[in-house]
């Protein structure tokens, strides 16, 4: 399964087309500079934030990991714009691999359906909004062992943090949908199992936040 992915991507990165939704000169802005930096040696510790605007209170990048992983595609393929075809087709190959781990064969399907969903075609093809498009895998993961009690604090404190880095809006409207599982089942166990994970992830990704937050 997975030479197939990487062989669905690299395929991907040779098709001559970019959806020209209003996100795209962002993610190419961001996926060129990261490139640049890293072909140098340098980490890529300062992203301009778009939406706040150059100069603006808002300067530090809130979504830095999307970007990243974008811009070190890039840099292997030597070339933004395919970066940015390749990085979605790995990240639901890698999906594909999770849910049939969850859900077995059978989770071919609810994966087939979630990528038809029109938010999710919309996502990509209409906005260009890499970034949420590339947080499904972990969305998904989190809100499924919450669901069905499955949370482990260690590990999902970490997917919570890397959901952080990937999309902070995404990462609170999951920690709801978390809480809202876990009260809805009336087990408090599982609501502080959920505190211990979104500890681990506030812990973990502190130096990013703490920033933010006094900005």
């Amino acid at each position: 399964m997975a030479p197939a992915i990487v062989a669905a991507a690299g395929a991907a990165a040779l098709v001559p087309y970019l959806p020209a939704g209003p996100d795209l000169y962002v993610h190419l802005l961001w996926c060129w500079e990261v490139m640049r930096c890293l072909a140098v040696g340098a980490l890529p510790v300062w992203l301009p934030d778009l939406n706040a605007g150059f100069g603006s209170p808002g300067i530090r990048l809130y979504s830095p990991l999307g970007p990243f992983l974008q811009g070190v595609v890039g840099l292997a393929l030597g070339s933004a714009g395919a970066a940015l075809r390749a990085v979605p087709v790995l990240a639901w190959g890698g999906f594909l691999l999770v849910v049939r781990r969850r859900r077995g064969t059978g989770g071919a399907a609810e994966w087939g359906i979630l990528l038809a969903a029109p938010v999710v075609v919309y996502a990509l093809l209409g906005r260009g909004a890499w970034s949420e498009f590339l947080t499904v895998p972990l969305l998904w993961w989190l809100l499924d062992v919450a669901v069905e009690g499955d949370l482990a604090p260690a590990r999902d404190g970490v997917l919570l943090g890397l959901l952080w880095l990937m999309h902070a809006p995404t990462t609170l409207m999951a920690l709801v949908l978390m809480g809202v599982a876990a009260v809805a089942a009336r087990d408090a166990w599982r609501l502080l199992k959920l505190t211990g994970a979104a500890v681990v992830a506030a812990g973990l990704t502190a130096w990013h936040w703490l920033p933010l937050a006094f900005e």
